[in-house]
């Protein structure tokens, strides 16, 4: 542009207002200028904002790639299995894995011991130092039952399950039951190891194999009425009867086991310590009492008729097992008679009377109807070959409904 030219340009007209000039002009009063500011504002918002890749030319290949990578950067990853088998759980975790070495050595332990091929047997043993709150040689098969049931839980926690309910339950043992095992193979050890010391320390892992059991016990039978509210509102029909017979059940007899077995680890223990027969008699007479205080809580508040069941057992296992030895009666045989009659009328109370529903229509408990042990909800089937449902609705039985 020549020079007058833009000299021209800023000098103002006579029909402009002091102060503006031809730079400065009012676009709205000027097309050209207007146009022009459209093209200058389109042009710095290309450069502002980049322009999306287009897709239209990109070849059908390469467009269902990019979209698979970006639903699988969108979904979060499955949490990686420790092994992958057609017939094995997609999500076997550490706990699983745990559960299984535990249970494979707890196991171990209590064949090498029935067996006699390392140490003695615990009978042996118990009939050496009296018996004194010693339980029948017959009752030690609940010990046979519970470690099949446990050992189907173990094998069966691994398996593949679509329904929901094993993980749940699973999460609420977590890892109790090896704690449980643990105890409990110590104890067993150290009981046929038979030496003062051995038998001295007993009690405590026995103790300690005892408040894994109950706490257990407790905590699965706090949460199963809400795992079973959670199932049915995520669409699968709750806990089923499985559930009940490989992860609650065992829990339970071990409970009314070892309360009972645990008063006779103190007998000996008091045994071994003082060496007074008396001072044994009256420590596993008033053990005994404070264990069967302790179940009428659990039953009463738990109402668990299989955990009633398993400590009656173990106290007429006591009171038998006196008949071998001579033929008065000793305090320890009628404190266990006792304890025995009370457990089982509460058990037999519980088992047939109302049963308090957990969850709406769900409830839980024990009876004999229809001429033996059946599994109740389940319409007129029962569980063990059996007879009519059992809880609220049914005859007797042992059992769920729903």
């Amino acid at each position: 542009m020549p020079e007058s030219e833009v000299l021209l340009g800023s000098i103002p007209r006579s029909d402009q207002p002091a102060g503006t000039s031809a730079a400065g002009a009012d676009p709205g009063r000027d097309p050209d200028l207007q146009e022009h500011g459209r093209r200058d504002s389109t042009s710095g918002a290309a450069a502002v904002a980049p322009a999306a890749p287009s897709t239209e030319h990109r070849p059908p290949s390469l467009s269902a790639s990019s979209t698979i990578d970006d639903e699988a950067v969108a979904v979060a990853p499955r949490r990686p299995s420790i092994w992958t088998l057609p017939f094995c759980a997609p999500g076997t975790s550490w706990l699983h894995v745990s559960n299984a070495i535990v249970y494979l050595v707890a196991f171990c332990i209590n064949v090498l011991v029935n067996s006699g091929a390392v140490w003695r047997s615990v009978r042996s043993v118990d009939s050496q130092y009296g018996p004194i709150m010693t339980p029948a040689r017959w009752s030690y098969h609940i010990r046979d039952l519970m470690l099949f049931l446990w050992g189907l839980a173990v094998a069966a926690q691994n398996l593949a399950e679509h329904k929901g309910w094993k993980d749940g339950l699973m999460s609420v043992i977590g890892h109790s039951w090896q704690i449980l095992w643990y105890s409990d193979s110590i104890w067993l050890v150290l009981h046929v190891v038979a030496s003062p010391t051995g038998l001295t320390l007993a009690p405590l892992f026995s103790m300690c194999a005892l408040l894994s059991a109950v706490a257990t016990q407790a905590r699965v039978a706090v949460a199963l009425p809400g795992l079973h509210q959670e199932l049915q509102a995520e669409g699968y029909p709750g806990i089923p009867a499985l559930g009940y017979l490989l992860f609650v059940f065992p829990t339970s007899l071990a409970s009314g086991w070892l309360l009972v077995h645990h008063c006779h680890t103190i007998t000996l223990a008091t045994l071994v310590i003082t060496g007074s027969e008396q001072a044994a008699l009256t420590a596993g007479c008033v053990s005994l009492a404070f264990s069967t205080a302790l179940a009428l809580l659990m039953l009463v508040k738990l109402r668990d008729v299989v955990f009633g069941l398993a400590f009656t057992w173990s106290c007429v296992a006591v009171w038998v097992a006196g008949f071998a030895s001579q033929d008065d009666y000793r305090p320890d045989q009628l404190t266990a008679f006792f304890c025995a009659l009370v457990l089982g009328l509460l058990t037999y109370c519980v088992a047939v009377g109302p049963q308090m529903a957990l969850v709406g229509e769900v409830g839980l408990g024990v009876g004999v109807g229809g001429g033996g042990m059946g599994w109740g909800g389940m319409g007129g089937g029962g569980f063990g070959g059996g007879m009519g449902g059992a809880g609220v609705r049914g005859g007797g039985g042992t059992g769920l409904h729903s």
